[in-house]
C-alpha cells in the first residue's frame, strides 16, 4: 500500500513539473508570414534579410543571413515573372523542445505561367521581444535534396492573442495548453489514483479472507454441444455444454477487429482518388478460410490507372493502417517487403505503400504515402517527408508520373 502511495505522488508531482510548453502569439506570427509572403511577392531582399535571423535553415543547410539573402536574390531574379499566395486559414503550428515553432502551409507559386502549390513550412524563434525566421522548405525540396527535418522532440504549445487564434490552427500533434484547466486536471488525475489504489486493496482483501472454491469458467460464456456416450440403461445420448476455451473467442475477435480495421482503411483511401483522373482497376480482397486463399491475396490491396490528357500510367497502393508506433517507428515484414519489391519488377508496376497513423481506421490523424522502394525501417521525423499534409486528395505529377 505505502509503495502504490508513493507512486501516486511521484506521478502526480512528475505531470505538474515536466509539463514544458512553447507559448504562441498568434498575432505576431501572423504578422511574421504575412511580411515574408510581401517580400517574396516585391522580390524586396531588403525586407527578407530583416526578417530572418544571423543563421538560417535553407534547403537542408545552415547559412549565414547573408548568403540566405544572396541565394534568394538569385532565385527570385532567375524568374521574369514571379507571384506566391499562402493560405493562413490552413497554417498549423507545432512546438518543439528547443522553442522553435514549425508553421506549415500550402503555397501557390506563379513564375513564368506556371502555377505549382508546394507543402511548405517557415521556422520561427523569438528573439528579444520578436520573432524572427530561422529556417525555411518545402517538402518536396526536402525530398529530392535527402533532408530530413528534425527539430527534437514536440512538446505542447499554449496560445495567446486568443482573438487571432482562429487565423491559425494548432497541429494536431502539438495541442494547445491552458494552464487554468492543468491544476484541476492534474488533481482529478490523483484522486482517482487514490481510490484505484484503494479499491485494489480492497478486493485484495476480500481474496484474502473469502477464497474461491474450485475453478470457473471466465467470459465469454460461448458454449457448444458435445455427446457424452450413453449407457446401456439409457435411450437416447445425453448432452452437455462445455464452454469454448476463452483464448479462441479472444483470437477469433481479434482477428475479426483487425480485418475491419483493415477494410475500413481501404475505403477511406480509394476516397483520396478523384475518379475523374484515377480508375480503380482491381480491388483485392483477403479471403481465405482453413488456410486457403487465392494467390491475390498476396498482391498489393489497389490497382489504379491514372489517365489525363492521353497519358496513362498504372501503380498499386498497399494500405497500412496503425494506431501508434512501437518506440515511435515503423515497421513492416521482410518478407512481405521483398514479395512487393519482387510484384512490382516482375509486372513492371510502381507500388506505393499508404499509411494511415493514429485515430480511426476510417478517418485516421495522419496520412503518409512511401514509395515501395524507399519503405524501409523509419523513425516517425523521417515519415514526415512523406506526410500528405491536410489529408489532401493524391495527385499524380505528370511530369515525372510520381503520386504524391
Amino acid at each position: 500500500m505505502k509503495a502504490a502511495l508513493t507512486l501516486c505522488f511521484l506521478l502526480f508531482f512528475t505531470c505538474i513539473t515536466f509539463g514544458q510548453t512553447v507559448e504562441v502569439r498568434i498575432a505576431e506570427v501572423r504578422a511574421v508570414l504575412e511580411k515574408w509572403n510581401a517580400a517574396h511577392n516585391k522580390r524586396s531582399t531588403a525586407d527578407l534579410k530583416g526578417l530572418v535571423g544571423a543563421k538560417v535553415l535553407y534547403r537542408g543547410k545552415r547559412i549565414s543571413n547573408s548568403s540566405y539573402v544572396q541565394k534568394k536574390s538569385s532565385q527570385l531574379d532567375s524568374y521574369k515573372s514571379f507571384a506566391q499566395e499562402i493560405f493562413l486559414q490552413d497554417v498549423t503550428l507545432s512546438g518543439y523542445s528547443n522553442g522553435t515553432i514549425k508553421c506549415e502551409f500550402v503555397t501557390q507559386a506563379s513564375f513564368d505561367g506556371n502555377i505549382r502549390k508546394l507543402s511548405s513550412y517557415v521556422l520561427l524563434d523569438k528573439q528579444s521581444s520578436w520573432y524572427v525566421i530561422t529556417g525555411e522548405g518545402d517538402v518536396a525540396g526536402d525530398q529530392k535534396a535527402g533532408y530530413v527535418l528534425d527539430l527534437g522532440d514536440r512538446v505542447p504549445i499554449v496560445i495567446s492573442n486568443q482573438t487571432e487564434s482562429s487565423l491559425i490552427s494548432p497541429s494536431s500533434s502539438s495541442p494547445t495548453t491552458s494552464y487554468g484547466l492543468m491544476i484541476p486536471a492534474l488533481s482529478t488525475l490523483f484522486v482517482l489514483c487514490i481510490l484505484g489504489v484503494w479499491v485494489y486493496q480492497k478486493r485484495m482483501s476480500l481474496r484474502k479472507n473469502y477464497p474461491r472454491q474450485g475453478k470457473r469458467y471466465q467470459r465469454p460464456y460461448t458454449q457448444h454441444l458435445t455427446q457424452r456416450g450413453s449407457f446401456p440403461s439409457q435411450k437416447k445420448a445425453e448432452y452437455s455444454f462445455q464452454p469454448v476455451h476463452e483464448s479462441v473467442v479472444e483470437e477469433q475477435s481479434e482477428h475479426y477487429f483487425s480485418e475491419q480495421k483493415g477494410r475500413d482503411f481501404e475505403d477511406y483511401v480509394v476516397q483520396k482518388f478523384d475518379k475523374r483522373y484515377f480508375k480503380l482497376k482491381e480491388w483485392r480482397s483477403d479471403k481465405y478460410v482453413n488456410g486457403l486463399y487465392p494467390e491475390s491475396n498476396m498482391n498489393p490491396d489497389l490497382r489504379y490507372c491514372f489517365s489525363y490528357n492521353g497519358v496513362e500510367k498504372y501503380f498499386e497502393v498497399e494500405c497500412k493502417f496503425r494506431t501508434d508506433l512501437y518506440y515511435d517507428v515503423f515497421t513492416i515484414s521482410e518478407i512481405q517487403l521483398s514479395r512487393y519489391r519482387e510484384y512490382q519488377i516482375v509486372n513492371n508496376v510502381d507500388v506505393y505503400l499508404c499509411l494511415g497513423l493514429g485515430g480511426k481506421a476510417s478517418d485516421p490523424r495522419e496520412l503518409f504515402l512511401i514509395p515501395l522502394e524507399e519503405a524501409v525501417t523509419l523513425k516517425y521525423g523521417e515519415l514526415l517527408r512523406y506526410r500528405n499534409f491536410n489529408k489532401r486528395n493524391f495527385f499524380m505529377d505528370q511530369k515525372e508520373l510520381r503520386l504524391g
